[in-house]
Formats: C-alpha cells, structure tokens, sequence
C-alpha cells in the first residue's frame, strides 16, 4: 500500500513538473486549420518550413493545416491586397483570403508596418484591428493576436514610441475579445541582431528559426524545448531528427505552402479575375484546382512526421 501512494505520488508530481515546463495551454486543438495574417514578416515565414516542420514533428497527431496569408506591405486595411483598386476593394479581398483558407485559428500579425510609418498610424490601429477582429469572429473562427517586436531597421523617428502604442493597442483588442496574445519580443530580443538581414528590416535564417520554433511551442503550449530535437543529445530520453530528415519535411512543406499561394493569390491573376479577363479569364477555374493538391500535401505532411517523430 505504501509503495502504491508512492507511484501515485511520482506520478502527480511529474504531470505537475511537465505543466510547469509548459509555456501555456495549446492555442490550436485536433484538426486546426491555422491561418496567419498579416503583412511582410508573416509572409516571410513561408517557403522553408521553419513555424510548420517543429509543429507537426512534435504533434503529427493534431492533424492541424498551416494556410499562409501573409502579404507583403499590407496593413489590417488590406492595403497591400487591393492591387488596382480601391481601399474598400483591399479589405474586402482580406476577407476574401481568410475565406479561402477556411480556418479555425487565425494568428492576427499586423502592427509591424503600422509601427513602422510613425505616431499618427499606430494611433489608428486600435479602432481598425477591432473592426478586423470582429469581422473575422463572425466566420466562427478563434483568434490568437501575435505581438510586433522592433525591426532594427526601421528608422522613422517616432518608431519607439509607434510600436509602444501599437502593442498596447492589440493587447487592449485582444483582451476584449478574450483573444490570447502571442508574444515573440524576449525571443527576438534574446537573438539580438543576428535575428536580422543585413538591411535590419527582414529575418535571417536564424531569426526565422528562432521565431519558427518559439510560434510551434506557443501553439501547442510547451517551451521551445519539449519541441522535437533536431538530433540526438546526452541525456536527452527523445529520439532526435537528423538535419537532413527534417529538411525532407521541411521540402514537402514548402511545396504546399507554394501550391496554398497560387491557390488564392496566382501571379496572372489580373488575366484571371481583373481587368484583363477577356484574354484568359476562362484559365480562373485551375485555381480551385490547387486545392486538392494542398489537400495531399497536407496528408504527405502528416504522415512523413509520423515516421519521423517515431
């Protein structure tokens, strides 16, 4: 009897051990479709795997897709996605993107480029990031609002004083919708400027790891730690992944997360949908066509990290 309440005992004490490592609960549940919004830096994290490969080698079991919305120079106006149009027509393609993810958890990163043009468009975002949030909240999907942290780069004079104003903005949305809040600022802070290009202004390989790594833990709630190992270390009880194993992986992903962009964002697409659709608008009905081809992609995915992560 002694020694049974002493198994117990360990028992308890270790589930207690492994929540204390925990970052926080999981932001994503089985079968998640994961959208990330938002402008340059969320598309940057597409085309090498780093977010998705530690993710589903950790938890190939989830299930969960990746769609990424990321736009380069693009606000939560949608300005960047109007093309020749007009603001209203960028916003309305916003929410047009988002719907062909179709997603249960979008990862809201805007706030990089509003900070960026000074004081006076910070000051905006809290009225425009709440309209944002409510329009997305009306499709029934759940949100996770990612914090900006300073590009080195930026030299706007109020830029400081921008992105002070435009994190307590989303935080201040965020709270209002019982949204969680994914803060990368100690991560990046802690790469230093290694985590940047040579301009300041976009991710190095390091930094886009770095990030990568710190996005899986907080969607599925662990420490950057209890993510897969990349190989195998002293003292270490899981099985690492050889390098060139993940970057297998890391190949299928990017592959589908090329296919996920022509889908809703193909190069031609003022042939296929805009103004010059007389000359090959009737070539639009291929895009639809990628989907299923994402859709094996995702299934590949899932299942190389199962053999992987065995």
């Amino acid at each position: 009897m002694i020694m049974q309440r002493l198994g117990t005992l360990a028992l308890v004490m270790l589930v207690q051990g492994l929540s204390l490592l925990s970052a926080a609960e999981p932001l994503v549940r089985q079968g998640d479709t994961v959208a990330l919004l938002g402008g340059t830096l969320i598309e940057s994290l597409q085309g090498h795997g780093d977010l998705e490969t530690p993710f589903q080698l950790t938890a190939p079991e989830l299930q969960v897709r990746f769609r990424n919305l990321g736009w380069s120079g693009d606000n939560y106006t949608g300005s960047a996605r109007r093309v020749f149009g007009s603001p209203a027509d960028g916003y309305a393609r916003l929410q047009q993107d988002v719907q062909a993810a179709k997603p249960t958890l979008i990862v809201v990163g805007y706030g990089f480029a509003e900070a960026s043009d000074g004081l006076h468009s910070a000051q905006q975002l809290e009225v425009g990031l709440r309209k944002l949030s409510g329009d997305l909240s009306a499709s029934n999907c759940r949100l996770a609002f990612m914090l900006p942290f300073p590009m080195p780069g930026i030299k706007t004079a109020d830029y400081a004083q921008a992105l002070d104003v435009a994190v307590e903005a989303i935080e201040k949305v965020a709270s209002e919708s019982d949204s969680p809040v994914i803060d990368p600022r100690a991560t990046m802070k802690e790469l230093g400027e290694q985590a940047f290009d040579e301009t300041g202004l976009r991710l190095s390989a390091m930094g886009s790891k770095g990030l990568g790594d710190f996005l899986a833990a907080e969607l599925l709630g662990v420490t950057p730690e209890q993510l897969a190992p990349e190989q195998p270390a002293p003292g270490n009880q899981k099985r690492g992944i050889p390098l060139e194993m993940r970057s297998s992986l890391a190949s299928i992903i990017a592959d589908k997360d090329a296919m996920f962009f022509h889908r809703y964002r193909p190069m031609n697409e003022t042939y296929l949908f805009l103004f010059r659709k007389h000359e090959q608008g009737n070539n639009a009905v291929e895009t639809e066509q990628f989907q299923q081809l994402v859709e094996q992609a995702d299934e590949e995915i899932w299942k190389r990290a199962r053999q992987l992560a065995r």
